[in-house]
């Protein structure tokens, strides 16, 4: 089996404040998918792209001594030729143990009143979350890669939001391919996000107005 991926490319937003650690985290993430990977079957040959560049970039660039900058042009990775979700969920989360726990903490954190323990738990999970933030009962974040998501000073996060960073999908590329995309998610500061929208690998600029019921992919309704 072959597993390509393919970067994406980062829209150019400079009043984004958290871009250098947003994509520090997309790197670790595309490392330790490859890795994980790379353990279930040692045959596996893996390749990568970035786009801007016209990069091929074989699996040991990857292992550990690249410098993070030289891959983290990004906005997210695709991952071709993905054998089916229920098979390889644990390697996008890191292990068994870290997707039942960040699942456990977000589901608890769903109606926990206490906003300084929610707050604890969800940065213990990863995300980063700046000041004076709000976030609503009935929140449900990404069980597999909750590190990828940034939420900036200010925002207001409405009941029964979703925010992803993941997506199981069929390759328009390669047909007859499964894919497994992964990006960040960043909120801007001052946003508000109404109620029960989804945001999937997008960066909203502060100051964001999300209506309710909305989904958002890749910075479009």
């Amino acid at each position: 089996m072959v597993v390509i991926f393919i970067m994406n490319q980062l829209p150019d937003n400079q009043a984004l404040t958290n871009i250098n650690s947003v994509n520090a985290s997309l790197a670790n993430a595309t490392v330790r998918i490859s890795q994980s990977l790379k353990k279930i079957d040692p045959q596996i040959e893996i390749s990568g792209s970035e786009e801007k560049r016209g990069l091929t970039l074989k699996l040991k660039d990857f292992i550990p001594s690249v410098h993070l900058e030289e891959i983290t042009a990004g906005h997210s990775v695709t991952f071709f030729g993905m054998d089916y979700a229920f098979r390889n969920w644990r390697v996008f989360a890191g292990s068994r143990q870290a997707a039942i726990f960040n699942g456990m903490v977000i589901n608890i954190n769903r109606s926990n009143p206490f906003r300084k323990s929610k707050m604890a738990l969800y940065r213990a999970i990863g995300l980063k979350i700046g000041k004076n933030v709000t976030i609503s009962p009935g929140i449900v974040f990404d069980y597999y890669l909750p590190e990828l998501i940034t939420i900036e000073d200010g925002c207001l996060i409405g009941e029964g939001c979703k925010i992803a960073t993941h997506l199981f999908d069929h390759s328009t590329i390669f047909p007859g391919t499964r894919t497994f995309q992964i990006g960040t998610t960043v909120i801007g500061r001052n946003s508000l996000v109404g109620a029960y929208s989804i945001i999937i690998q997008s960066h909203l600029p502060p100051d964001s107005h999300v209506r309710i019921n909305r989904v958002i992919f890749h910075n479009y309704e």
